[in-house]
């Protein structure tokens, strides 16, 4: 269900929608990374590029939000 960002955003344009369900994976990916990093700190570590990632595809997400208001 939180996997389906790209269908509210681009299918749906449902763009307020998807932000917050990119928030919500934003947070279970911050759980799986520190879980991760007490398993094995390199596995943790592992994970900045993708959190990176989702912050980045966040500020995109509400800014076309935000313009085609």
């Amino acid at each position: 269900v939180i996997f389906r960002w790209s269908i509210f955003f681009f299918a749906w344009g449902l763009r307020l929608t998807a932000f917050f369900r990119l928030l919500l994976l934003l947070v279970l990916a911050v759980i799986i990374a520190f879980r991760f990093g007490d398993i094995r700190p390199d596995a943790g570590k592992l994970n900045i590029p993708y959190l990176l990632w989702l912050v980045f595809a966040g500020v995109l997400n509400i800014l076309v939000y935000i313009l085609n208001k």
